[in-house]
């Protein structure tokens, strides 16, 4: 699930790698990019294995992650009627991996945290970076550092990345994500909160730092 807001150009070309690294759908959440992006999308839902679903206007990245959301459970649910019950039709827990559209999430590591959370049910896997190295922007580091330990004065739990983008989970935790509150941003530190709060695993795999 990619949430997007006016991509650059080489979008089409990240969706394409990340096609070629994972046997997955992926779904585009245009989050009112405009008339002067429709070519890209149009691009995009016309591959193999991409749909693009469509916020009017901006209604910001939790509810775009939302609307997303909605359409994979929609989608589990819909196998799962098909199957009737007959264990041997019935498929595994889908792998959902949540990314951002800028480029700084590599579609090798999103196919290692997609695998990760296949395989951990029940566990939100996040993609951590290094904010130790001298490409990370100053003002990226001490953002980091500030929001993990306010995290931790808040929930009693360190987290050395709070603002990844780059996370995963299988679909035993959608409903939970559909009812956790946020709208813009705010909404993936709720997330972090809500599952320290409910003991729901939360682990760290580091990914490449990528500025």
């Amino acid at each position: 699930i990619i949430p997007t807001l006016e991509p650059d150009p080489c979008f089409c070309a990240r969706i394409e790698e990340l096609l070629e690294q994972m046997a997955a759908q992926v779904v585009v959440v245009d989050d009112g990019s405009g008339e002067d992006y429709r070519e890209i999308f149009k691009r995009i839902d016309e591959m193999d294995e991409c749909v693009v679903l469509r916020h009017e206007e901006n209604k910001g990245k939790g509810r775009a992650l939302k609307t997303g959301f909605s359409y994979v459970r929609r989608c589990v649910a819909a196998e799962k009627e098909t199957a009737g019950g007959n264990e041997e039709l019935m498929k595994p827990a889908a792998g959902i991996l949540c990314l951002d559209s800028d480029g700084q999430h590599s579609a090798e590591n999103g196919a290692e945290l997609l695998e990760l959370a296949e395989n951990c049910p029940g566990t939100l896997i996040l993609g951590g970076r290094d904010f130790s190295g001298r490409e990370v922007p100053w003002k990226s580091r001490l953002g980091n550092r500030v929001a993990s330990a306010v995290f931790r004065l808040i929930s009693g739990r360190y987290l050395s990345d709070t603002q990844t983008g780059l996370r995963a989970f299988d679909d035993s935790l959608l409903d939970l994500m559909l009812e956790i509150p946020g709208e813009g941003f705010e909404y993936e530190m709720s997330v972090l909160l809500a599952c320290v709060s409910r003991g729901i695993p939360i682990r760290t795999e580091k990914i490449d730092t990528v500025y």
